[in-house]
């Protein structure tokens, strides 16, 4: 995940390393960055590059319920 200052860059990769999806999920609804990583399983592993910008992620808190 490539965090920019009103989008973030993400590429999904299954177990094996293959690319499944590239997507663009845009910063100015809260409601379109839950709706996008709700997708995934409760314990689905994320790696973000570090920037200042993480201060924007930071004040986002999504509750998950368990599917």
């Amino acid at each position: 995940m490539d965090i920019h200052k009103n989008y973030s860059s993400v590429a999904v990769i299954d177990q094996r390393g293959n690319l499944v999806e590239r997507s663009r999920v845009d910063h100015r609804y809260r409601e379109e960055v839950r709706d996008y990583f709700t997708q995934f399983p409760l314990k689905t592993e994320v790696v973000m590059e570090a920037t200042f910008v993480h201060i924007k992620y930071k004040s986002y808190s999504f509750e998950r319920k368990k599917r």
